[in-house]
Order: C-alpha cells, then sequence, then structure tokens
C-alpha cells in the first residue's frame, strides 16, 4: 500500500473494529474519516480521542448519515472521495454502522478504481480484503491499548497503580501474596480475620489515630499448619503481629495489602506472566455522563490479549451475604466496557457458593476459585487464549 492511506469509518456502538486497521501501521494510515449518524457523534468524538492520543488526524464528517438510507450514505461516500486529489487511495472500513450503510457504501467503493474495501473479523482475529479480493486476509495485530480501549468506551482512565507491558520485565512478587495463594484452600477463617481487622482499623472513624494501630478480637486469632507456615513471612515483610486475640498493623498500607490487596497484587503478577500484551493493577476511571455528578469505577485488575480487554474482580470477602452485588457488579462492568468480545472473570481466595458459580456461567464469566490460585497463571493463560 503507499503510505498515506485515508481510511472511512462507519462509526458503531462497537468501536474496537473502527480502531484496529486505523492504528495498524501496516495500513499506513494518514487520516481517519467518520461517517456517522446523529445517534453516533459522542462514540465518534470517542473515537476522535483515541486517534489524537496516537497522533493521528481523525475528522467526523458534518453530514450525518441515515440509517436505512442507501441514497444518502452514497451521497456522502460521494462527496468524502471528491474531497481527496485524484490519486489519494482511499480505504473503507465497512465493519461499523447499520447493514444498509456498510452495503450501500461498499458497493459504491468496490466501483472506485483507487478504493479498497476491508472488513474487520474480530471473532476470528481477521481483517478481510473485500475489494479488491487478490490478498488473503491479514491477522489481527495488537495495537490497542488498555488506556485506548477504555476511552473508546466512554471512559476517562486515570494512571493506574502499576502497568505492565509485554516485553517488560515481569512483576516482582512479595513471599506473602505468594504463600497465601497457594495456601488459600486452607485459609478461608484466617482470611475472614485479616479483613475483619484490616476494616477495624481502617474505619474512617479512627481517621486522627496515628499509627500503629491495633484490632482486638473476643477469641484467639486461628491456628494451623498453614497459619504457622504463613505468619513468619507476614512479619517478616513487616505486614502484622500477632499476639493472641490482639492483631496490629504498623500503617495503612499494611492493613489494606492484607485486607486484599495482596491478591490484586498476585493476580497482576499471574496475568503478565500467562501471556497478556498488557495488564494493570487498580485502574481508576471517570465515566461520561449526561449529567453534572461524575461517576467514578475502580477495576482491581484489567489485561489486554489481541485486541480484547479482560477484566478481573478480586475478593477474599466470604460472599453468604453480598455474592449477588459482586457478581452485578461484575455483570454491568464487564457490558459496559469490554465490548461484545471482551470477558469478566472473578478471583476468589474464599469459595464461591453454588449460586455464584451458576449464574457466572450463565453470563460466561470465568472463576478462579481458592484451588486455582495455586495454577492461576496457567488458568489465565486458557482464559485469554479461549
Amino acid at each position: 500500500m503507499p503510505a498515506g492511506n485515508i481510511i472511512i469509518n462507519l462509526v458503531s456502538e462497537q468501536p474496537v473494529p473502527s480502531l484496529i486497521p486505523a492504528l495498524d501501521p501496516r495500513f499506513q494510515v494518514s487520516e481517519v474519516i467518520l461517517l456517522v449518524t446523529d445517534a453516533m457523534r459522542a462514540q465518534a468524538k470517542r473515537l476522535q480521542r483515541v486517534c489524537k492520543r496516537h497522533d493521528l488526524p481523525c475528522r467526523i464528517w458534518p453530514d450525518a448519515v441515515l440509517p436505512f438510507d442507501p441514497q444518502r450514505m452514497e451521497d456522502i461516500c460521494i462527496d468524502v472521495i471528491e474531497s481527496f486529489p485524484e490519486g489519494q487511495a482511499l480505504i473503507l472500513n465497512a465493519t461499523g454502522g447499520t447493514k444498509v450503510m456498510a452495503l450501500a457504501a461498499a458497493n459504491l467503493f468496490g466501483h472506485l478504481e483507487r478504493g479498497e474495501v476491508i472488513y474487520v473479523d474480530s471473532f476470528q482475529g481477521l481483517i478481510h480484503n473485500l475489494y479488491p479480493s487478490k490478498e488473503k486476509a491479514w491477522q489481527l495485530e495488537p495495537v490497542l491499548g488498555i488506556h485506548d480501549y477504555l476511552t473508546a468506551y466512554g471512559m476517562h482512565p486515570k494512571k493506574p497503580e502499576k502497568r505492565w507491558l509485554k516485553g517488560e520485565v515481569l512483576p516482582s512478587l512479595p513471599a506473602s501474596a505468594r504463600i497465601m495463594a497457594e495456601n488459600a484452600p486452607y485459609l478461608d477463617r484466617f482470611f475472614g480475620t485479616l479483613n475483619f481487622a484490616g476494616s477495624g482499623v481502617l474505619d474512617a472513624r479512627l481517621a486522627a489515630e496515628s499509627w500503629p494501630r491495633t484490632k482486638e478480637f473476643e477469641r484467639y486469632f486461628p491456628t494451623g499448619r498453614s497459619v504457622e507456615k504463613i505468619l513468619p513471612v507476614l512479619e517478616r515483610e513487616n505486614l502484622v503481629r500477632i499476639e493472641n486475640d490482639h492483631v496490629t498493623f504498623p500503617d495503612s498500607e499494611a492493613a489494606r495489602y492484607l485486607s486484599g490487596g495482596w491478591l490484586e497484587e498476585y493476580t497482576f503478577a499471574q496475568a503478565a506472566a500467562a501471556g497478556a500484551d498488557e495488564v494493570v493493577l487498580s485502574q481508576v476511571v471517570d465515566w461520561e455522563t449526561a449529567g453534572e455528578k461524575t461517576v467514578r469505577n475502580e477495576f482491581d485488575c484489567l489485561l489486554i490479549k489481541n485486541n480484547r480487554l479482560f477484566l478481573i474482580e478480586c475478593k477474599t470477602m466470604r460472599f453468604a451475604e453480598k455474592g449477588s452485588d459482586v457478581l452485578y457488579k461484575l455483570d454491568s462492568l464487564t457490558e459496559s466496557s469490554t465490548g461484545v468480545y471482551g470477558r469478566g472473570a472473578l478471583v476468589s481466595a474464599r469459595r464461591p457458593d453454588e449460586f455464584m458459580q451458576s449464574r457466572a456461567a450463565a453470563r460466561k464469566h470465568q472463576i478462579f476459585a481458592p484451588e486455582a490460585l495455586r495454577g492461576l497463571k496457567d488458568g489465565l493463560h486458557q482464559w485469554l487464549a479461549g
């Protein structure tokens, strides 16, 4: 392909197929033109923001397309074609829009000597060359980052707590996180005690109190072979001190870490080792809203692999009362953040009940229960591949 191709995208609710060829260096795109219906203008502006991050010029065509008017579609396409010099190569990405829009545009560009028509098949991981059809389908290249993906779905991502990119040294992992994950099936009461103690010392009503802080129990701290193996590791890392019925945390960071942060750290490291293209830990986003009030969410762990976003919720809580809330959040965030081909998963240090497992399966969410934590890297690898 000659340098400086213009790509024309038909904007729809699924933004990823519009972005992939625009950002793929093999297409040598110098400018993006977005053809939109009035209903898709907000989506088009999100695509513009992503292109701007990549220093790629992107214009929303001023004349609105009508979703079911093929003549209007052809007229606008002719206007776009005639706005460029005769020798300028043009690529139509016929993946988006309504079927009427795509068929009308593809029919016109298919009779254009300097035109090409492509289709992005995200499910099969291919870009098909529909016209001229001399080239074989291209395998998709991983061109989208997590920031791009979230922006395209209407979010404003903040800087994550940690970020790892393919090719970098794998994240280091504290011995405490590893040993707790490997012994998770035997530590249900231990995790419950740590959660209770951690939430107790982090109570907002104690904000004026200095650290270290101590939580006292009515009964002794849980014991057992696994606990006896883990406590010296936690104490060596200066995370906690246990004295009979007293649990003492040196600072707020240690309390948050032992209340569940360790599982997020462990999942982050295992996800990087599992073959993801990018992984982020503790990603805060602000959503675009019609009102003045900002809606904010935090994702425990996000992965991207071959332009597909994977969302993971990490929990060390007991699910008896709040299991439905956890699945509802996972449903909602996955549906609104990952698109048609994204996936959601729950990594849990405590065993979900049968209701949670059956509902998660019905919603096509993956659950990594305590028994799966020791082999989480391999489990995540299979999940990403599937």
